[in-house]
């Protein structure tokens, strides 16, 4: 059950788990070969076994889930030093807000990136698809 809400989540990890119930059910509680039950202390056993399996598929999937979210925010993490590590080192001589924007859309793999200055009244763009500065009036 774990191996599955590993792999494919928490709704086929507790239908494994309720298969695995009737499986345990018809082989090993007498009478075998039979889905009934004729002793109530098997009845328990089953209960036990399926909320067992049910909560460690739960677990399992969740801490997926969060293994995967760790993974994502470390990715982002990278990106914003990168992208501070290259703003510390723009060059002084040329327009600031036209490197930012360069800087952000080749980290940030964006199609485009537009930074607004407002002391110019100019857009500086870039990206894949754009480059350039634009004057508003």
């Amino acid at each position: 059950m774990l191996g599955i809400a590993t792999r494919w989540g928490l709704a086929e990890a507790v239908i494994a788990s309720v298969a695995g119930m009737l499986c345990f059910n018809y082989f090993f509680l007498p009478p075998v070969g039979t889905l009934t039950i004729s002793d109530p202390q098997n009845w328990v056993a089953l209960i036990v076994f399926l909320v067992t399996a049910v909560i460690a598929s739960h677990l399992s999937s969740s801490a997926k889930e969060r293994a995967e979210e760790a993974i994502l925010r470390q990715q982002e993490m990278e990106r914003l030093y990168a992208l501070s590590r290259s703003l510390l080192l723009v060059d002084r001589h040329t327009e600031l807000a036209k490197q930012v924007a360069k800087q952000v859309a080749q980290v940030f793999e964006s199609s485009g990136v537009a930074f607004f200055d407002r002391g110019s009244d100019r857009i500086y763009r870039a990206g894949l698809k754009m480059s350039g500065s634009t004057t508003l009036n």
